[in-house]
C-alpha cells in the first residue's frame, strides 16, 4: 500500500506550470512562496488528513496565519486568494472547502475583544498553574506517570505565558540552544535572528528538574541538537526514543496543543481557547507594561508592528477591565537580543 503524505509540492508545480503564460515572473514566485509556505505546514501537520484538504485543516492554517504567525490581514487574504486558486485547480469539487476559504476572504479583520475570550485572566493562568501539580481529572493510568509530566507540563505554559515563546519555537528548541549555568535559553526566531532570554532562577529550576525526570538512556544530550521537549510513552510509562534519528522524539505542536488544552480541561476554563490565547496573553501584558510596539515586532520577530494595532485598540477600548489580565509577578525576566 502507497504510504500516504501531505507534500504537494508536484500538484503546486504543476500548477504554476498552467499558470506561467498568464503572469509576470514576479508574480509567479509570490505564488510560489505562498503554495510552499502552505505545503510545508501541511506536512507538518500530524496525523495527516484523511482528505487531502479539509475544512478543519485550513481553518488551523488560518489560525496559524493569524495568531503565530501574527500576519496582517491583508496578507493573509493574498495568501488565501492564491490558496482558492489552487485548490480550484487541485479539487474542484471540493464545495465545503472552497466555501470555507471563501468565507475567510469575506472576514473582517479579526478583533481581540473580552467576549471572544482572546486572553487569559490572571486567575485563570493561575488555576492553570494549579491544576498542573493535581491529579484532578486524570485516569488512574495517568495519575500513574503524572509525576513524570508535571514539570515538563509546567515549563511549557511558562515559557509562553511568561517569556512569549510560540508553539513552534517550543517545538524548535533544542539542547543547545539551553544554557543552564548562565540561566539562558536562545530562541531561533522565524527570520532566522537569534534572540536571548533570561530565565527566572525559579523557572530555570524546573526547566532543569524536567530534564532530570528523563530516564538517562532517553535523555536528551547536552550542547546537542535533540529536542528539549520530549513526547511521551503511556504504553510503555517513558519517554518516547525516535529510531529513524537514533534520539528522543521531540513533542510535535500538535502535541502542544492538545496538552494544553487538556490541562485547561481539568481546570474548567473556557475550551475554545488554546496556546495562541495565552501567547496573546504574554503580548497583552507587555504592551500594559509600556513596551512599545518596535521592541515587541524585534522581540517576537514580526515583520511590521501591524499586528500590535489590534492589541494596542483593546487596551484604549477596555481601560477598566485591563487589571484583570495583568499577573502579579509579570514580568518574570528583562529580555535582550542576542547582537
Amino acid at each position: 500500500m502507497e504510504e500516504k503524505t501531505n507534500d504537494l509540492s508536484e500538484t503546486v508545480e504543476q500548477f504554476l506550470l498552467q499558470q506561467e503564460q498568464q503572469m509576470q515572473p514576479s508574480t509567479l514566485k509570490r505564488y510560489r512562496y505562498d503554495l510552499n509556505h502552505f505545503s510545508n505546514w501541511l506536512q507538518d501537520q500530524s496525523p495527516l488528513e484523511e482528505e487531502t484538504f479539509s475544512t478543519q485543516m485550513i481553518v488551523r492554517f488560518h489560525e496559524k496565519l493569524l495568531d503565530e504567525d501574527e500576519y496582517a490581514a491583508t496578507t493573509i487574504r493574498r495568501i488565501f486568494s492564491v490558496l482558492k486558486q489552487f485548490i480550484t485547480y487541485a479539487d474542484p469539487n471540493n464545495l465545503d472547502v472552497l466555501e470555507t476559504v471563501e468565507n475567510i476572504l469575506q472576514k473582517e479583520p479579526y478583533e481581540l475583544t473580552t467576549n471572544n475570550h482572546s486572553f487569559f485572566t490572571a486567575s485563570e493562568i493561575k488555576q492553570l498553574f494549579r491544576i498542573i501539580d493535581t491529579d484532578i481529572g486524570l485516569s488512574e493510568h495517568q495519575q500513574k506517570y503524572r509525576p513524570l509530566l508535571t514539570d515538563r507540563n509546567r515549563s511549557i505554559i511558562l515559557l509562553i505565558v511568561y517569556y512569549g515563546l510560540s508553539v513552534q519555537e517550543l517545538v524548535q528548541l533544542t539542547m543547545k540552544d539551553l544554557h543552564f549555568a548562565r540561566h539562558a535559553i536562545i530562541i531561533q526566531t522565524r527570520l532566522q535572528k537569534e534572540r536571548e532570554i533570561q530565565l527566572h532562577v525559579e523557572d530555570q529550576q524546573i526547566l532543569y528538574r524536567y530534564y532530570q525526570t528523563i530516564p538517562e538512556p532517553v535523555r536528551p544530550a547536552y550542547y546537542s541538537e535533540d529536542p528539549f521537549f520530549v513526547a511521551f510513552d503511556y504504553q510503555r510509562g517513558t519517554f518516547r526514543w525516535d529510531y529513524e534519528v537514533e534520539g528522543p522524539k521531540g513533542l510535535s505542536e500538535v502535541a502542544i496543543q492538545k496538552m494544553i488544552r487538556n490541562e485547561m480541561k481539568r481546570a474548567g476554563i473556557y475550551r475554545k481557547r488554546s496556546a495562541r490565547q495565552l501567547r496573546h496573553s504574554y503580548i497583552l501584558q507587555r504592551m500594559i507594561e509600556g513596551a512599545s510596539k518596535e521592541a515587541l515586532r524585534d522581540e517576537l520577530a514580526f515583520v511590521t508592528t501591524q499586528p500590535l494595532d489590534r492589541y494596542e485598540s483593546f487596551i484604549v477600548k477596555n481601560q477598566t477591565k485591563l487589571p484583570s489580565y495583568l499577573l502579579e509577578d509579570f514580568p518574570r525576566i528583562d529580555q535582550k537580543a542576542v547582537e
